[in-house]
């Protein structure tokens, strides 16, 4: 396992590990834990990755109070219930995921290094993947503790992984520890009724945020799509409501949000699909600004609506279409470029990553790289904000789709990382809610099916790990 894979756990040694073990993982197993008492001959690797020298636990010459308890657990397999129930229940998504026999797992402890040689945590993986099972953390009452691996614990502090307001809570808390808000800010809940602002959903999504302790983050202020507004309003624009009356209408909107949001929100994605989505290009706001010039303008003022209310927050601007260049991809970085050139205070583009894995190539993943460094070279952040991979149409039988969507995955994570991109929001949370399942049935789209962590999920895993 290579240095830098294995420095992500650096941080467990002060973080809080007393987590909940997830609920809708498969019942621990009464099979006998594992008594490995040296690293194997082979080093763990990591996803494919180059291997790098782990010390036997014979010569631990670590201080830290993790060492009693990685010595408990080379020399006899011994651990507490709950570290036990623990391990089982990691192992048990771990084997559902891949489809292999749990005897077939030989898992071993090894010790974490700094770049110095220095011992600062442990971990016990599956020694043919080097996937992580377990971590070594410190509990509320300072007390050492074996806990899951997870998405929220391996990623590197400067790192937001997140999935949508439609995901199962505890997966949320569990696996990803960040929310991205979903529909809440739409007009179509916030505004349902004309002269009626409504805020009981965005309070909902905000109180969770506080839950899981971090700020509010949410999707859309701007969206013309007919899907996000109320009927009133969609009659309004198609019986003669004038320009002048409609950007009004959005001006005040905006500023009402905003207003109730302000100093809970991390991210703002003012404006969404500024000319409609690939499939519906019909944004009903469109009519505000015929030229990209007038578009500009538009989102500009959108911006700075959200940063005279005094909103310190990262404001962003959201499209889909826009990953693997072309026409729509320049014509959009064109307009943000423009933006930045007015002094528009635009931080980020969103990239939505909705791919169709029947579609891709392993160019796209090229092409992929250089949107996100002519962005990063005009000083705009790029983030990727409702990842999904779309197997519906992918003509395979279905253990060979998930190990390929599993790939696509990885390398998704693999160029966001490499290329400086901080924020990753996968969307929905299960497979079984996705937004596309009523069109595509056999999408399968996220990390998760039924709560159980998939292939794909541990592709995420990897890569995070190897950032660090």
């Amino acid at each position: 396992m290579k240095r830098a894979a294995l420095l992500f756990i650096a941080v467990l040694i002060v973080m809080v590990a007393c987590q909940p073990a997830p609920t809708a993982t498969p019942a621990p197993t009464n099979a006998p834990l594992p008594t490995n008492t040296l690293l194997p001959t082979a080093t763990p690797t990591l996803m494919n990755t180059p291997t790098a020298t782990a010390t036997p636990i014979a010569t631990a010459t670590a201080t830290l109070t993790a060492e009693t308890r990685l010595k408990q657990w080379a020399e006899s397999g011994t651990m507490t219930d709950a570290e036990k129930k623990t391990f089982t229940d990691a192992r048990a998504a771990y084997v559902k995921a891949f489809g292999i026999d749990q005897n077939s797992i030989n898992t071993a402890p090894i010790e974490i290094k700094d770049k110095g040689g220095k011992v600062i945590a442990y971990a016990v993986v599956d020694d043919k993947t080097g996937v992580p099972l377990l971590v070594s953390g410190v509990n509320k009452e300072g007390k050492n503790v074996w806990v899951e691996a997870t998405l929220a614990n391996a990623k590197p502090d400067n790192i937001r992984i997140a999935s949508t307001g439609n995901s199962n809570l505890e997966t949320i808390l569990t696996h990803f520890g960040n929310f991205t808000g979903n529909y809440a800010f739409h007009w179509i809940n916030s505004n349902p009724s004309e002269g009626v602002m409504r805020f009981d959903r965005v309070t909902n999504e905000m109180k969770l945020a506080d839950r899981i302790g971090n700020k509010y983050q949410a999707l859309h202020l701007v969206w013309g799509s007919k899907n996000a507004l109320p009927d009133w309003l969609k009659n309004k624009i198609n019986t003669g409501l004038t320009n002048d009356q409609l950007l009004s209408m959005i001006r005040n909107h905006v500023k009402e949000i905003v207003q109730f949001t302000k100093g809970k929100v991390a991210t703002y994605s003012v404006v969404n699909e500024i000319f409609g989505s690939d499939t519906t290009p019909n944004n009903l706001f469109s009519k505000l600004y015929p030229t990209d010039e007038q578009a500009v303008d538009f989102i500009g003022e959108m911006l700075r609506i959200v940063r005279n209310e005094g909103s310190a927050a990262k404001l962003i601007i959201n499209d889909t279409g826009i990953e693997f260049g072309g026409t729509k991809s320049d014509r959009i970085f064109n307009i943000v470029k423009k933006l930045k050139e007015k002094g528009a205070p635009i931080d980020g583009i969103g990239f939505q990553m909705h791919l169709i894995a029947a579609r891709l190539t392993d160019a796209d993943f090229t092409r992929l790289e250089e949107q996100i460094k002519r962005y990063n070279a005009i000083g705009v952040e790029v983030s990727f904000t409702e990842i999904d991979v779309d197997m519906n149409d992918r003509k395979a039988e279905p253990t060979q789709k998930l190990i390929e969507q599993a790939d696509i995955y990885r390398k998704v994570m693999e160029v966001g990382l490499k290329n400086g991109v901080t924020d990753f929001t996968f969307m929905s949370g299960n497979d079984e809610s996705s937004w596309l399942i009523p069109s595509k049935p056999n999408a399968m789209p996220t990390l998760f099916s039924n709560n159980n962590p998939k292939r794909a999920y541990y592709s995420v895993l990897g890569e995070l790990i190897k950032s660090r």
